[in-house]
């Protein structure tokens, strides 16, 4: 996946403010301007965590603004480096 910003840095601050999960969706797909505002879009994990072929991870990530939806696959090694922020944020959904 070319262009993929797999900067697995945490962007998130866990003091129960809502977290970014911005860092995991391709440049390209953030690219597309917000339907609620003119900045792109705010994402976060939502749903199941499904593990696929490959070992590979898909989630469904959705804008906190304007509810649009994006599903992303992550390498297992990806995912296992952001699991507890994704899970707590799921839970918290």
């Amino acid at each position: 996946m070319w262009g993929r910003n797999i900067v697995m840095e945490n962007h998130a601050k866990s003091d129960g403010v809502t977290m970014n999960f911005n860092h995991l969706i391709e440049r390209k797909q953030l690219q597309a301007k917000c339907g609620k505002s003119n900045t792109e879009c705010y994402y976060v994990p939502i749903g199941h965590v499904r593990t696929m072929l490959g070992e590979n991870v898909h989630l469904t990530m959705m804008c906190r603004r304007c509810t649009k939806r994006k599903d992303i696959f992550l390498t297992k090694e990806e995912y296992f480096m952001q699991q507890k922020l994704i899970n707590k944020e799921i839970e918290n959904a």
